[in-house]
């Protein structure tokens, strides 16, 4: 069994407290909407009122399990409700990169084709200049 493979066995059996996650400030673990489990220190937030909100709960993570795991989708790293929601997000995501890979390929270098002619010019104006010197000396 590779070593990898044997870690994260011992911490799915022994749980996150064996795999030294004491010390240091307070940590807490936080569960994501697929079920995946974060343990992380409390990011708190406060708004003018006084009220302090936690950054990862206010991101969808829970301080329970959840009942019924959400999938969580590849095209805009957030969790659906189902997985046909998630298929048309991907697709979605894939279609609109098309469009701007796309737009950018049709407005990548132009006005830059002229600049390019005249540095290349310029080279070949000092190779010849350094000729004429070398040929000189």
């Amino acid at each position: 069994m590779a070593r990898g493979k044997k870690v994260i066995q011992e911490l799915q059996t022994q749980g996150y407290g064996g795999a030294n996650t004491w010390g240091g400030p307070q940590k807490v673990k936080y569960y994501a909407p697929d079920g995946s489990v974060r343990i992380s220190i409390p990011g708190q937030l406060s708004d003018r009122n006084g009220i302090i909100y936690d950054r990862l709960i206010l991101q969808g993570y829970s301080l329970s399990p959840p009942e019924t795991p959400k999938p969580h989708c590849a095209g805009c790293g957030k969790w659906h409700d189902t997985k046909e929601e998630v298929k048309v997000c991907v697709k979605k995501r894939k279609v609109d990169t098309a469009k701007w890979d796309n737009w950018a390929k049709k407005h990548q270098g132009k006005g830059q084709d002229k600049e390019i002619k005249e540095l290349k010019d310029e080279v070949s104006e000092l190779k010849d200049l350094m000729k004429q010197l070398l040929e000189k000396k």
